[in-house]
């Protein structure tokens, strides 16, 4: 199936609709993220980057010194931006009568006279030559020394066939992507993941395992026979695939309940890790970073944005706009590639290239990256150690510790602090304090934090097994207890409690009506406060003298003033941003008027 008309008609919704350029010119302005290239208008022209055109720029790639290929979908052209200029380097063909599109052709030899038909993705070998993935033509180009190239597949080929080059064949190949052997994998939409061999050979390396296939995006990392290639598709799905190994897990990342439409849609992938990559989002117009997760810690798979309106409407998220990582906007941004610090974006909608410094993309710690846990610095260390609440969704500045850290550090004079401050946080999904409390014990050097925090809701304030003839919450505070006598006088420990979420949030009218018959609301979250500050007077004697710093009042005042909805969304458990803030703000009250850091 061809979707060259489907792209045509997006193309023409572009020309109408795209956003007017508010974006910075070369160089960068200090904001991180600036417009790389493209002066937003309809066209093919090379030149100065700010006043360079583009038709449909679909993908990037960095080569080997940190120039950008770019390939425009809609032009039949490959461009290289280099020192602010932008300089066709393959393809050629005129503007149709419209000025929209180029017709597609095929033809090797010089890289100039060379055609394409639908160049849809790129990738850089190690030796820093171009390949190009030729999707209606079913086949993968090369760019070499000013030479256009035909590696694998042929126009006449349409089909999934594996082997020696003058068999292989393609199904619109959309992906492309190099691992650190410099093997290529292909992402090919009708017909799975395929790895192309130098000789040109072509073998399918995943298919059935991938339902319905549709791939779009390929990314890889590492060498063999630790090779990690993230792929998506159509669907709303991703899936994570050890070709040496031929494992492959598969994650529904729709975010849309009872099989509803996906409110998320993947298209450009980068690594960043062999457990974290970086992805375009087309519905909300933003960049997102997947985590992968790390059972028994974190079992869920969330991309949280970070560069974007943190937002899944995309009414609220698309449009053109350089600044900081949250005010940026795009729109329908596509490909995606990393080089070093640096992060770059084809804007599809906007017409341009977009570049930013690589965001923030802190994970919590678990065993994959226990060497967090060891001190290397003076900073004043922070350990903030909780179930999914403490970082769910979320990008790391947006999270209570990243909010925490930041914070602290903005107010150090203030406060009194003479270094700088440094959290880290351990989130471990569902656990209770005496499961958090095992985790410190066994990985936490002494010495290794100055202050650890364990956040969490009343409920979460248990353990599983008895201490010294105590049970439940009262065997939770004994643990706390005794980890303050193990680490001694160089780490100081606190607890920190917040309410259930039904217990201050809007949603708990829907808990009332559906879980405990005609009570009201404001009854439910008297219960359940009052039943939660039980268990905080339970749970305090037993952990002196690690102190307990019960929230709950606040967050009722706050429910009171009629902010509460601002601090749980709807139908999510987790905080809000304003629920994360909330927390954020009582932590740092506490330590503010309790000064741990303060010699005695």
């Amino acid at each position: 199936m061809r979707y060259r008309f489907a792209r045509l008609l997006c193309l023409i919704a572009f020309a109408s609709t795209s956003a007017t350029s508010s974006a910075s010119s070369l160089p960068d302005t200090g904001a991180p993220v600036w417009t790389l290239a493209g002066s937003g208008k309809l066209g093919i022209d090379d030149g100065p980057a700010a006043r360079a055109s583009f038709l449909m720029p679909v993908a990037v790639a960095y080569g080997p010194r940190g120039e950008l290929y770019v390939a425009d979908e809609a032009a039949q052209r490959i461009k290289k931006i280099e020192n602010g200029a932008v300089q066709t380097i393959a393809g050629s063909g005129p503007l149709d009568s419209l000025g929209l599109h180029v017709a597609g052709g095929y033809l090797d030899g010089p890289a100039l006279e060379a055609r394409f038909d639908d160049p849809i993705a790129l990738a850089v070998s190690p030796s820093g030559d171009v390949y190009v993935a030729d999707s209606a033509n079913h086949c993968i180009r090369r760019i070499s020394r000013g030479v256009v190239t035909t590696v694998a597949g042929s126009p006449d080929r349409k089909t999934a066939a594996d082997g020696a080059v003058k068999v292989a064949a393609f199904a619109y190949p959309h992906g492309l992507a190099f691992d650190g052997d410099g093997v290529l994998y292909v992402a090919d939409f009708g017909a799975g993941i395929r790895r192309v061999a130098k000789d040109g050979a072509v073998e399918t390396v995943a298919k059935e395992s991938l339902g319905k296939q549709r791939l779009v995006g390929i990314s890889a990392f590492g060498r063999a026979p630790h090779v990690t290639l993230y792929v998506d598709d159509l669907d709303g799905r991703f899936a994570v695939v050890h070709p040496v190994q031929k494992t492959i897990s598969l994650y529904d990342d729709n975010n849309a309940e009872g099989g509803g439409d996906s409110l998320r849609l993947l298209y450009g992938l980068a690594p960043i890790g062999d457990d974290q990559f970086l992805a375009t989002d087309l519905k909300s117009s933003s960049i997102r970073v997947y985590s992968m997760p790390e059972p028994p810690f974190v079992s869920h798979v969330d991309g949280p944005i970070v560069v974007g309106a943190a937002s899944d409407d995309p009414s609220q998220t698309a449009g053109d706009v350089d600044g900081d990582y949250q005010s940026a906007r795009f729109y329908d941004p596509l490909g995606l590639a990393v080089y070093r610090d640096s992060v770059a974006v084809a804007d599809t909608g906007n017409r341009k290239i977009r570049e930013l410094r690589m965001p923030q993309t802190r994970r919590s710690i678990s065993l994959s990256n226990l060497d967090a846990l060891q001190r290397t610095n003076a900073k004043y260390r922070v350990l903030y150690v909780g179930a999914s609440y403490n970082f769910f969704g979320t990008s790391w500045e947006q999270s209570i510790p990243g909010i925490l850290e930041s914070d602290l550090n903005a107010t150090r004079s203030k406060l009194g602090l003479s270094h700088e401050v440094e959290v880290e946080t351990v989130r471990i999904d569902s656990a209770n304090i005496g499961l958090q409390e095992d985790f410190v014990s066994e990985y936490v050097p002494p010495g290794a934090f100055d202050l650890i925090i364990f956040g969490n809701q009343a409920y979460f304030l248990g353990r599983d097994e008895p201490i010294d003839g105590h049970a439940g919450t009262e065997a939770a505070g004994i643990a706390i207890a005794k980890l303050q006598r193990q680490l001694g006088d160089r780490t100081k420990l606190l607890v920190f409690v917040y309410p259930e979420y039904a217990g201050a949030s809007f949603v708990d009218g829907i808990v009332a009506r559906e879980v405990r018959g005609d009570q009201s609301g404001s009854a439910v979250r008297s219960q359940i406060v009052t039943a939660s500050a039980k268990i905080v007077d339970t749970f305090t004697p037993f952990a002196k003298p690690v102190p307990v710093y019960s929230w709950l009042d606040r967050f009722a005042a706050i429910d009171a003033s009629g902010d509460v909805k601002q601090l749980w969304p709807a139908d999510e458990a987790h905080e809000s941003a304003a629920g994360r803030r909330a927390a954020a703000d009582g932590i740092y009250s506490v330590l503010e008027e309790s000064r741990p850091w303060r010699k005695p």
